[in-house]
């Protein structure tokens, strides 16, 4: 049953869809996330390579690997722990992406492709922002260099791969909730419509919210030949469950 897949797939991103609706109430996006909020998002399980772990534990390796430091300071100043700085890139990409949170270990790579340095030190830590405008090149030069013997890359080439990733691990990642902040249209004048009154399209979130009340008018329609109705939830399911396809990286 379609309705039931969608459940069991979405089952996972409750939360996080939840937390992503609500952020739209928050008074100020620079302002630090609820405790509780981060609480709940560093408990959710991820599957990477097969396995299995707490998004706490990807968070930890993802800024490992991208910042070289699991507590990342914000383009505020302010210190993050890595799960809550992920759920800020999350829920705010626009800000996170101003986070310097890329470390370069030698900006020779950098002015190989034409970025001014002059305001950062040789090993820094950078900015999304700063390096989206010249990220085909490095992507480029990235590509270009994994076509050569690893013990034959020179550092500014080995850095160069690794800057690329560490964009593209961002960009990915700041994606990551895109599927909560669309909306799907209701048909008004159905039953469907009813479950949500006063609103011409609904998130993924109010789908989840709402389930028992879908799938039960879902179950009463059964044995109905209105087929409009009928169909009116299937493409709700489908829609909603093609929403969640985009969010995986989270299942």
């Amino acid at each position: 049953m379609l309705a039931r897949s969608l459940l069991l797939s979405v089952a996972a991103c409750t939360a996080i869809a939840s937390v992503a609706c609500a952020s739209e109430s928050v008074a100020t996006q620079r302002a630090p996330l609820p405790s509780r909020a981060v609480e709940s998002f560093e408990g959710l399980p991820i599957q990477e390579g097969g396995r299995i772990k707490p998004i706490a534990s990807f968070a930890r390796f993802t800024l490992i690997s991208a910042a070289g430091t699991t507590s990342p300071v914000d383009a505020d100043g302010r210190k993050h722990s890595a799960a809550a700085w992920l759920l800020r890139l999350a829920l705010f990409p626009e800000l996170a992406q101003d986070d310097p949170v890329i470390l370069v270990e030698d900006a020779q790579a950098l002015t190989a492709v034409g970025i001014a340095t002059d305001e950062h030190k040789k090993r820094d830590r950078w900015a999304y922002s700063e390096l989206v405008g010249s990220l085909p090149d490095l992507l480029d030069r990235a590509h270009a260099a994994q076509g050569i013997d690893a013990k034959q890359r020179t550092a500014i080439q080995l850095q160069t791969e690794r800057i690329a990733e560490s964009a593209m691990t961002v960009l990915r990642l700041g994606r990551t909730f895109d599927f909560a902040r669309h909306r799907i249209p209701t048909l008004e004048g159905t039953r469907l419509a009813a479950i949500f009154p006063g609103r011409d399209a609904v998130s993924v979130a109010d789908v989840v919210e709402n389930a028992p009340a879908i799938v039960a008018l879902e179950r009463e329609l059964t044995q109905s030949e209105d087929g409009r109705e009928r169909g009116t939830i299937s493409a709700l399911w489908r829609n909603a469950a093609d929403m969640c396809a985009d969010a995986q990286i989270l299942a």
